[in-house]
């Protein structure tokens, strides 16, 4: 039985990663002889994305942009296979993602009421940040760089929510996972690498940033995010330190700074709990970046 499945790739402005991306896809179906059609949705980019697409794409579409919800489910639409993965335009998918497909294809046919997929790897190359925050997030959501469906569990679930800016993996986990007919899990065997994660902490912040608009999108959402609570704990500490060292309070404001500190190196071992010491004492220090820009969120 020959492998047939559409592989959606929403893209904005990947003209660094879209041919990494789409070359892992097609060099390896055409390899393996997997029946792979790949689907590009152009997100409005201002760059070349869309003509560098067209080397190795099937189907490539531009839209104005839009969230990234719409142009998935836009794919998804396009689609004339029944499986359906949605790989991120800066991710590459390795021989061991198709080794997996492969395994688990007739199952999937079999009992299509599924959502899965793995988080994504970091480079071999990659930054302190990635190596050491990046590689070391867990998570029991799956991130939109690398789900796996069916067209009928997507059908089911109600596709990607196309009001949210950011945040529409999440819900759509959410989704997912409260659906008695969905069987959501993750399989690490489908093993992809995100080659687009921050290598330093001006962008670190800039994608903290972006991502935080999910939590602030209204007052109740903000109030249910651990989160942003931590965020505005961590802005609480930061006033009491600046007002108390000017009002001539040093030790009141030394106080102060070794609580948050300690407070925050706990915060960050609870987070990295599974990491090594290095990793936690390193991610210490970026945790407040994380939170101050997940603070920001609530001014873009």
């Amino acid at each position: 039985m020959s492998v047939k499945i559409s592989f959606v790739i929403p893209a904005y402005n990947e003209s660094q990663f879209i041919e990494a991306c789409l070359l892992s896809i097609r060099s390896r179906i055409e390899r393996l002889g997997i029946k792979g059609e790949i689907i590009v949705v152009d997100n409005g980019s201002s760059d070349n994305t869309a003509a560098l697409a067209q080397k190795y794409a099937d189907q490539v579409y531009s839209i104005s942009r839009n969230t990234v919800s719409c142009a998935r489910n836009l794919g998804a639409k396009k689609a004339n296979n029944e499986l359906l993965a949605f790989v991120d335009g800066d991710v590459e998918l390795t021989d061991r993602w198709m080794a997996c497909l492969k395994t688990h294809y007739k199952q999937m046919l079999k009992k299509p009421s599924f959502v899965t997929g793995a988080q994504c790897l970091v480079p071999g190359n990659g930054t302190w940040i990635e190596k050491y925050w990046f590689a070391n997030l867990k998570d029991k959501y799956l991130g939109g760089a690398n789900i796996l469906t069916s067209k009928s569990a997507f059908a089911n679930i109600g596709g990607f929510d196309e009001s949210l800016t950011t945040g529409e993996d999440y819900d759509f986990c959410l989704r997912a996972i409260a659906n008695n007919e969905i069987n959501y899990h993750i399989n690490s065997g489908f093993v992809a690498v995100h080659l687009g994660f921050p290598k330093d902490l001006k962008n670190f912040y800039r994608r903290e940033r972006w991502h935080g608009k999910g939590d602030v999108q209204n007052i109740t959402s903000a109030l249910k995010s651990k989160v942003v609570l931590i965020s505005l704990f961590y802005l609480f500490c930061y006033v009491a330190i600046i007002v108390s060292f000017i009002a001539g309070s040093t030790l009141l404001s030394i106080k102060v700074a070794i609580i948050w500190a300690t407070i925050n190196l706990v915060l960050t071992k609870i987070r990295f709990r599974e990491s090594s010491l290095v990793a936690v004492v390193l991610n210490s220090f970026l945790h407040p970046v994380y939170f101050l820009a997940r603070l920001a969120s609530f001014f873009t």
